[in-house]
C-alpha cells in the first residue's frame, strides 16, 4: 500500500492535479466543550494540512475531517489521547473521485438537445454552458442568458432568466455552486432549471408563478473554483483570486458578504478554507450578485444551494438574535422539508443558521435579509457525509427531485398576495401548496423529467383520489410509457384543481402514511410489489436475550419481516427489511426490551427506483456483439441469454450452451460449457443467482463468463486451466424467481413451485439439497424464506444440478455464488464437525480472500459455514463436498449491508474483478492438485 501511495504522489507530483490516495474522512463527536476546542487546535495545524468538511461546532455534533494520508497516524493518535471518538466515514477518498470520473466519461457524448443531456451525470462547465444555450434556443420566449460580471480569471459569470415579459418584476433569485466543490448543488441547477422551463403551461403553480414574477438563475456561481476542481483539485472550496503577501489563493465566497463581516465566524488567514478576503465583497463572484439585486431593487426572494448535510437555514448567521420575519421562515421552512421528505423519505433539518448549525459570518442570506430580501434561505442537500462532497452521480436525480417541492413551497408562497404572514384558514386565503401538489419525478423515467400525471388524467381507470373543495379526481395506475419506449407504472403526484380553496379544519395534507397506503393500493393494481417507506434495520445482539428476542422475531409472520442477514450469534449483524406497517411497532418492541439498532436503508423503494432508472437508461436494443455488452448494469433474463447465445456464436470452437433441464415454469436451465475439446475431463463447476434477488451474483456471473474467453484469447489467467479442465458456468440458476424479481417483487429469494394445502409459493434452493435435509438451519414452514420443501432435491432447479454433477462424474471444485457479507466460505453448515479437508480448505481460502483484497481493498471473512456465519441445513456445497468434490466453496459477494441486495450497478463491474481473482486462486489449486 506504501509503495501504491508513494507511486501515487510522484504521478500527482509529475502532472497537475491532486490526488487523494489514502485519504480518509473520518467522523468526529465531541463529548464536550473542552473536545470541541481541542478538535479546532487540531485543525490549525497547518503541517497536517486537514480539511473540515463540516466544522466541529458543538458536544454530540458530528465533524467530518478529511485526513490526508500522511497525516492519518498524526490525527488518530492524538484523537485517541485525548478520548475523542471517531469512525471512518470514507475509507479511501480516491476511490470516490476516480469513481466519480469514470462516471463522468461514460456519460460524455454529444448532446446538443435538453432532451438528451444526461442529467444523471455531473459536468464540466463547458458542458453546463452548452446545455444553457440549447436551454435558450429551445425556450426563446420564456428564457434569456444574461452575463451579470466576469470572475477573477475573466469567466463569464452567466444568469437564466425565466420571464414571461413586463419590466423590473418581482424576482426569485436562485443560486448554486458558490462552494465549488459542491458538485451536487450545480447538477441540481441544471436539473431544476430545466423543470422550470418544462413545467412552464403544465404546472399551475410554476405557471401562476411566472405570469407575475421572473426568476434569475445563476447555475455556476464559482467558476473559477469549478473549473479548478475539474482540472485540479477536485475538494476546492473558495475562489481563485490571488491574495497579496500569501501564498495561499482564494476567498470564501461564503464569508465575503457585507453581514457581520469579519466576525468570528470566519478567519482572517487567507490559508483557512474559510478565509473571508480583505474586505466585504472583494471578490468579483460576490460583488456580481451584490450589484445585480442592487440593481434590480424588487428582489423578492434569494435562495442559495449549498452541500452537504439536508438542512434548510434562513438568517441568521451571524447573530444570536432572531429574524423580524422568523416565525414565518420557520413555518415556510417547516412546510418546505415536509414536502421534500414526502418523496423518499429524506430527513432534512431546518431553522436559524446560528442555532441550527453554527456562527457564521459574511454569509450570502444573510447580507439579502438585511436588505430587504425577507424569503432568503439556504439549502445544505444530501448527504449528511456517507459521501459528503463526493455524492454519488446516481443520486443527483433523486437529490434534485425532492429538492424540488421544496423550493416550489417557497416560492409559490412569494407569488401569493397573502404571504406576508401566516397562512390563516381563518381568512380564507388561496390553497396553500400541497405535499403533493408540485409535479413529482417519475419512478421509472430515464431522466427525472416526464409525463406529469393529474388524478383523473389518462386513460387508465384508476383509484379516487380525495375529494377537495367539490373535486374529486381518479389516480392513475399506470401510465404511457418511459423514455425507452418501454411501459412504466408509477405512482403519480397529486395535484388540486386551481384555485381550489383551503378547508375550515385546517390545511388538508397527504400524509406519509396516506400515501404509503395508495402506494399500496396502486401496486396490487398493477401487480407489482413495491417498498415505500420499507427499511432495513441492523441489529447487533450483544447478549443471550437480545439474541433470543432477535431470534423470536423471525416467528412473527404478521409482521412479514425479511431477514437480509438472519441472526448468528453475539456481535453479529442482522438485517432486518421491515414493511411501513411494522416499522412502528418493531421498532417499539426493540426500544422497550433495550435492544439497539440502526438505519442501514432509509427507504428501500428508492434504491429499487434507482436500479430501474439505471436499467432503463443503458437499454439501447440488444448488443450486436459481447464487446459491446453493458456489463457495467444489470439485465433481463432475455438479455442474459441473447448475451450467452452471442459468446457462443463468438466462440464455437471454446463455448457452448447445454440445457441441463427446465425450471417448474419450464424455462430452459442453461450452463454455458467452456472446453478446448476431450470427454468427461475433470472439471470446475460455477453457480450464480441460486437466490433470485441476489442481481450482483447474475451480473457477475456474465462478467466471468466474457473474462474467461478474454483470458483464453489471450493466454493469460485461466488458459491454461482450460488446457487440461473444463468450466461449467450457471448464470441464472433460479430463472423463475430472476423474473419474478424483475416483474412483480425486487425481493423475491426462493424458486416459484407451488405446493398443495399452502397458498405460499416457492422453496429455498439452497436449503433443498440431500446434506442433512431438514435439519436446523432450514424451516418446514411453507411461507418461510427458508423453507427447505418437501423433500430433498424437489425444486427441478437443484435436481439438475444433482443429476449433471452425478452423471458427469469428474467434477474437482464446486463454487457457488451468493450475496450479501463478504464471505467465502466452505462446507459444513450443517454440523460443527470439520470436513476431513478443513486445514487445506482454509488456506485456500486465506489465499482467494487475500487476491481478491488486492485489487480494492474489499476486506472478506473466511471459514466453515456454521462457524463463520450459522448453522444451516441441505445447503448446495455441503451436498457437493459430500459427494467427493473436495474444492466446494459458496462465496457471499458485496456489501455489507449498506445496500445489500440492491447494490448500484456502479459497484458490479469491481465486485467481479476482485472476485475473480478470488476465482482464479481455487481454479489453479484445483488444477495443480488433482485427486
Amino acid at each position: 500500500m506504501k509503495i501504491l501511495l508513494v507511486f501515487a504522489a510522484l504521478v500527482a507530483a509529475a502532472g497537475s492535479e491532486k490526488l487523494f490516495v489514502g485519504d480518509q474522512v473520518l467522523r468526529i463527536t465531541a463529548r464536550d466543550e473542552e473536545q470541541i476546542a481541542l478538535l479546532r487546535v487540531l485543525g490549525e495545524r497547518a503541517e497536517l494540512q486537514v480539511d473540515f468538511w463540516r466544522d466541529p461546532t458543538s458536544p454530540d455534533h458530528p465533524a467530518d475531517l478529511r485526513v490526508p494520508f500522511p497525516s492519518l497516524q498524526t490525527v488518530k493518535i492524538f484523537l485517541e489521547s485525548h478520548s475523542i471518538s471517531y469512525s471512518i466515514m470514507i475509507e479511501d477518498v480516491q476511490e470516490l473521485l476516480d469513481e466519480e470520473k469514470k462516471n463522468m466519461t461514460k456519460s460524455r457524448r454529444t448532446e446538443r438537445s435538453t432532451s438528451t443531456f444526461d442529467f444523471a451525470s455531473y459536468h464540466t462547465i463547458e458542458e453546463i454552458y452548452d446545455w444553457m444555450d440549447v436551454l435558450v434556443d429551445d425556450h426563446p420566449n420564456l428564457i434569456s442568458k444574461i452575463e451579470i460580471g466576469q470572475s477573477y480569471e475573466n469567466r463569464s459569470l452567466y444568469v437564466l432568466k425565466f420571464s414571461t415579459g413586463g419590466s423590473n418584476r418581482p424576482a426569485i433569485w436562485l443560486d448554486s455552486g458558490i462552494h465549488s466543490r459542491e458538485w451536487i448543488t450545480q447538477a441540481t441547477g441544471v436539473w431544476t432549471a430545466n423543470k422550470i422551463a418544462e413545467e412552464y403551461g403544465r404546472d399551475p403553480s410554476v405557471t401562476a408563478i411566472l405570469d407575475s414574477m421572473d426568476i434569475f438563475f445563476e447555475i455556476i456561481a464559482n467558476p473559477d473554483g469549478f473549473v479548478f476542481t475539474h482540472n485540479s483539485n477536485r475538494l476546492w472550496r473558495k475562489t481563485r483570486s490571488i491574495n497579496a503577501g500569501s501564498a495561499c489563493i482564494g476567498v470564501d465566497p461564503n464569508r465575503n458578504w457585507d453581514a457581520g463581516f469579519g466576525g468570528s465566524g470566519s478567519s482572517s488567514d487567507p490559508c483557512s478554507e474559510v478565509y473571508r478576503g480583505p474586505y466585504a465583497h472583494s471578490e468579483r463572484e460576490v460583488k456580481a450578485i451584490v450589484d445585480f439585486i442592487r440593481g434590480h431593487g424588487n428582489v423578492k426572494s434569494v435562495i442559495s444551494i449549498h452541500s452537504y448535510s439536508q438542512m434548510l437555514l434562513f438568517p441568521y448567521g451571524y447573530k444570536r438574535g432572531p429574524a423580524a420575519h422568523h416565525q414565518e421562515l420557520h413555518e415556510l421552512a417547516k412546510k418546505a422539508v415536509t414536502d421534500l421528505a414526502a418523496v423518499y423519505g429524506t430527513k432534512y433539518s431546518y431553522g436559524s443558521i446560528v442555532d441550527t448549525i453554527y456562527l457564521a459570518d459574511g454569509i450570502t442570506v444573510d447580507w439579502t435579509y438585511d436588505n430587504g430580501v425577507k424569503y432568503s434561505f439556504t439549502f445544505e442537500l444530501r448527504d449528511t457525509g456517507r459521501y459528503g462532497f463526493l455524492l454519488p452521480s446516481t443520486q443527483i436525480i433523486p437529490t434534485a427531485t425532492e429538492t424540488w417541492p421544496a423550493l416550489l413551497d417557497i416560492m409559490v408562497h412569494n407569488s401569493q398576495p397573502w404571504s406576508r404572514g401566516r397562512w390563516d384558514f381563518g381568512n380564507s386565503p388561496p390553497f396553500a401548496p400541497l405535499a403533493g401538489d408540485s409535479p413529482t419525478a417519475l419512478a421509472g423515467s430515464r431522466d427525472g423529467f416526464g409525463w406529469d400525471g393529474e388524478c383523473g388524467r389518462g386513460g387508465t381507470a384508476g383509484l379516487r383520489c380525495p375529494t377537495l373543495a367539490g373535486a374529486s379526481w381518479s389516480l392513475p395506475t399506470a401510465v404511457g410509457k418511459g423514455t425507452d419506449g418501454l411501459a412504466v407504472t408509477i405512482l403519480m403526484g397529486f395535484k388540486r384543481p386551481w384555485g381550489a380553496l383551503g378547508t375550515q379544519d385546517g390545511l388538508f395534507r397527504l400524509t406519509m402514511r396516506a400515501l404509503v397506503l395508495l402506494a399500496a393500493l396502486v401496486a396490487v393494481a398493477a401487480g407489482t410489489e413495491t417498498f415505500i417507506g420499507h427499511q432495513v434495520l441492523r441489529i447487533i445482539p450483544t447478549n443471550d436475550e437480545e439474541l433470543q428476542k432477535v431470534q423470536e422475531l423471525q416467528d412473527l409472520e404478521e409482521l412479514q419481516l425479511d431477514f437480509w442477514l438472519a441472526p448468528r450469534g453475539l456481535g453479529h449483524p442482522v438485517d432486518i427489511r421491515v414493511p411501513f406497517p411494522s416499522l412502528q411497532p418493531l421498532k417499539a418492541h426493540l426500544e422497550a426490551n433495550g435492544i439497539s439498532y440502526s438505519i442501514m436503508i432509509e427507504d428501500v423503494q428508492t434504491l429499487v427506483d434507482d436500479e430501474q432508472m439505471e436499467m432503463l437508461r443503458s437499454r439501447r436494443g440488444l448488443p450486436v456483439s459481447t464487446n459491446t455488452f453493458d456489463y457495467a448494469t444489470y439485465h433481463s433474463l432475455d438479455e442474459i441469454y441473447t448475451f450467452m447465445d452471442l459468446l457462443v456464436a463468438e466462440n464455437p470452437n471454446l463455448v457452448s450452451k447445454l440445457e441441463i433441464g427446465r425450471s417448474t415454469e419450464n424455462r430452459p436451465l442453461y450452463v454455458l460449457k467452456f472446453s478446448k475439446g476431450g470427454t468427461n475431463r475433470p472439471a470446475i463447476w460455477i453457480d450464480t443467482g441460486i437466490h433470485s434477488r441476489e442481481w450482483v451474483t447474475q451480473a457477475s456471473g456474465v462478467w466471468f463468463a466474457k473474462k474467461i474467453v478474454q483470458d483464453h484469447e489471450n493466454n493469460e489467467g485461466v488458459a491454461s486451466i482450460l488446457d487440461k479442465m473444463d468450466i461449467f458456468l450457471e448464470i441464472v440458476t433460479n430463472p423463475d424467481g430472476f423474473v419474478f424479481t424483475q416483474t412483480q417483487n425486487r425481493m423475491w429469494r426462493k424458486t416459484r413451485s407451488r405446493r398443495s394445502g399452502s397458498i405460499c409459493v416457492g422453496v429455498d434452493p439452497n436449503r433443498n439439497w440431500d446434506a442433512d435435509f431438514g435439519g436446523p438451519g432450514a424451516s418446514g414452514n411453507a411461507c418461510s424464506e427458508t423453507y427447505h420443501g418437501p423433500y430433498a432435491n424437489s425444486e427441478p432447479e437443484v435436481k439438475s444440478i444433482v443429476d449433471f454433477v452425478k452423471s458427469h462424474g469428474n467434477i474437482k471444485a464446486f463454487i457457488s455464488i451468493h450475496s450479501y457479507s463478504q464471505l467465502l466460505l466452505y462446507p459444513y453448515g450443517y454440523t460443527t464437525t470439520p470436513v476431513p479437508d478443513q486445514k487445506e480448505l482454509d488456506e485456500i481460502s486465506k489465499k482467494a480472500v487475500a487476491a481478491l483484497s488486492s485489487l480494492y481493498g474489499t476486506k472478506y471473512k473466511y471459514g466453515s459455514i456454521i462457524t463463520t456465519i450459522y448453522q444451516a441445513s441441505g445447503g448446495t456445497i455441503d451436498w457437493t463436498y459430500n459427494q467427493g468434490i473436495k474444492y466446494s466453496f459458496t462465496f457471499e459477494l458485496r456489501d455489507t449491508g449498506r445496500y445489500g441486495f440492491l447494490l448500484p450497478a456502479k459497484q458490479i463491474v469491481p465486485t467481479a474483478q476482485e472476485t475473480w481473482l478470488a476465482l482464479k486462486v481455487i481454479m489453479q489449486h484445483t488444477l495443480d492438485h488433482p485427486y
